[in-house]
């Protein structure tokens, strides 16, 4: 493992350009010589008072990046999953499992911190309750600002109060640091670790609102960082300007330069099976190679149960969730293998930052355009639209959709969302399987139910050729044939 090479018991200011912000340095010093603040790149960082620095050496044994902290070697369990319900797996950002494991958690009466958008920024917040836990919903890509929630856990531990505690390596390593130092009972300490590709400047990031509120005209509100609109596998950004929704990469291309990723982590000790959650949690890239049928637009997430803990939370969460066991060698994860390499630009980027400011930075370094910002269209709304003017026009009501995927999901809403009388009768499935069930709460129906019978299906693919094959499928089958079918460009057939 990489570690800071420091000669003294006192941190330097050279180890404070390496700090991932965790705060327990902060949490064991015993004359509060140590503060977080955000250094000149807008990333949280240790700041030394040395006048009050007494050189005891807590800081250093408490900091992650200076010594190897404990770490879970035995073999893992290793699992495909998603959440049961596609409504709330569309919601989350992968494949719903930490929505599951949360929910379990706060059945048994225990407390939640995690990470919520503030706004401007990430923040650590504590949640007790289901009503609010929407707030630890999707993924922050960028550092979280930790405040005094370190404090809180250690006040509900000597409580004698559960409690799960979710975040970056690096800070679920300093929480425990920071637990076993203050010797807090740890009984009731459940941790889940993810597969972490860097965290970007919250610096950074405000001034990237700043300068789209400017662009825009407007303040900007609802940033969702990557938003499933296009489907899992895209990863595109989304906010609102006053009430109007915009799509972009610009932010995704920042975030995969690497160049706006905090200098520690680079050097990154967690990057590797060797973990220190108690579950890991990431995307499971690959799925369609590995289990071929977990593979679909919705998201699947890979989940890495290390220890007991673990996987008791793991079967409190069984009956939300669909799962395959599988091993880590399916799973496309990079960062569990090494840390993400700093690029050669990265020092050329950070002084164009802060001597020029943000804009001249990220168009020089990182591809940003203006025009980026200015997609409106949701996706496939014209065809969404033409559908439901073709079906009010002709005094249709009651529709059919076939096929289970994304597009789908986006006919569905857009038709619950939409001032019109048109009912969703039922879901054909696109797999052409006779087996019923329901999806998205719509009984799928098979073709033995519709045999025979009148009535409009709405073919949800995008793609004009794709639609034309599936037409001819359909009308070369006995069950389909007193049935009118419209494909996305709105045409009846």
């Amino acid at each position: 493992m990489n570690r800071l090479s420091i000669g003294s018991p006192k941190l330097s200011k050279g180890t404070e350009e390496l700090c991932c912000g965790c705060t327990a340095c902060m949490n064991v010093c015993p004359t509060g010589a140590i503060s977080i603040k955000k250094n000149r790149k807008g990333f949280y960082s240790a700041s030394i008072d040395h006048t009050k620095c007494i050189e005891c050496g807590r800081c250093l044994a408490g900091c992650a990046f200076c010594s190897l902290g404990e770490i879970y070697h035995k073999k893992p369990e290793i699992y495909a999953v998603q959440y049961e319900d596609n409504r709330t797996r569309m919601e989350s950002q992968s494949g719903g499992a930490y929505t599951a494991f949360a929910e379990s958690f706060l059945e048994k009466a225990g407390i939640l911190y995690g990470v919520e958008y503030s706004g401007t920024g990430a923040r650590y917040v504590r949640v007790s309750g289901k009503d609010r836990l929407y707030r630890l919903k999707g993924s922050k890509y960028i550092q979280a600002d930790m405040g005094d929630s370190f404090q809180q856990i250690r006040c509900d531990l000597e409580a004698g109060k559960s409690v799960l505690f979710a975040g970056t390596p690096c800070y679920v390593d300093g929480l425990k640091r920071y637990v076993q130092m203050a010797r807090v009972p740890e009984k009731e300490l459940y941790t889940i670790d993810l597969v972490c590709h860097g965290v970007p400047s919250p610096g950074l990031f405000g001034k990237y609102l700043s300068l789209l509120s400017r662009q825009q005209g407007s303040h900007i509100s609802r940033f969702n960082f990557r938003d499933k609109q296009f489907g899992w596998g895209e990863h595109i950004c989304s906010y609102y300007a006053g009430e109007k929704k915009f799509f972009s990469r610009n932010f995704v291309n920042i975030f995969y330069s690497n160049l706006c990723l905090n200098e520690a982590c680079f050097i990154c000790p967690y990057s590797s099976m060797d973990r220190v959650g108690d579950i890991t949690i990431g995307d499971y890239w690959g799925i369609r190679d590995a289990v071929p049928e977990m593979a679909d637009p919705f998201g699947t997430s890979l989940v890495i149960v290390n220890t007991d803990k673990g996987r008791e939370l793991f079967c409190w969460s069984m009956d939300r969730l669909r799962f395959k066991k599988t091993s880590a060698d399916r799973c496309i994860q990079p960062n569990l293998k090494r840390p993400t390499e700093k690029p050669k630009e990265y020092d050329e980027f950070w002084k164009a930052y802060v001597e020029e400011g943000i804009l001249p930075a990220v168009s020089r370094y990182c591809g940003y355009r203006k025009s980026e910002e200015n997609f409106t269209e949701l996706s496939g709304r014209r065809y969404f639209e033409n559908i439901r003017n073709l079906l009010q026009e002709k005094g249709i009501q009651e529709i059919l959709l076939y096929g289970i995927g994304l597009t789908m999901w986006q006919m569905l809403r857009f038709i619950e969302n939409s001032n019109t009388d048109i009912k969703v009768k039922g879901i054909l499935d696109g797999q052409m399987r006779d087996a019923g069930g329901s999806c998205f709460g719509y009984a799928i129906l098979s073709e033995q139910e519709i045999k025979g019978k009148t009535g409009t299906i709405v073919i949800c693919t995008k793609n004009a050729e794709n639609a034309a094959i599936i037409a001819k499928r359909l009308t070369s089958r006995e069950a389909y044939n007193q049935m009118n079918l419209i494909d996305m460009t709105g045409s009846i057939k």
